[in-house]
């Protein structure tokens, strides 16, 4: 019984943690961007699972944000 209680709970807490995003699989290569919302992105792949998420952003520069 607690077996399947601990199961129950373990799935739960899983769908609700990925329901509404999108795990993006990006590479650890570093290359960073500025975007329009002044942040500095790691690299390409970062920025556009920002905007996948809804966040409505450009790039500025092919460079840190100042």
């Amino acid at each position: 019984m607690r077996y399947l209680l601990f199961i129950g709970f373990f799935l739960f807490a899983l769908l609700t943690l990925s329901v509404g995003q999108e795990f993006c699989h990006c590479n650890l290569i570093y290359k960073p961007l500025c975007a329009s919302d002044s942040k500095t992105y790691s690299n390409y792949c970062e920025f556009k699972c920002e905007v996948r998420s809804g966040n409505p952003i450009t790039v500025v520069t092919w460079k840190k944000c100042k």
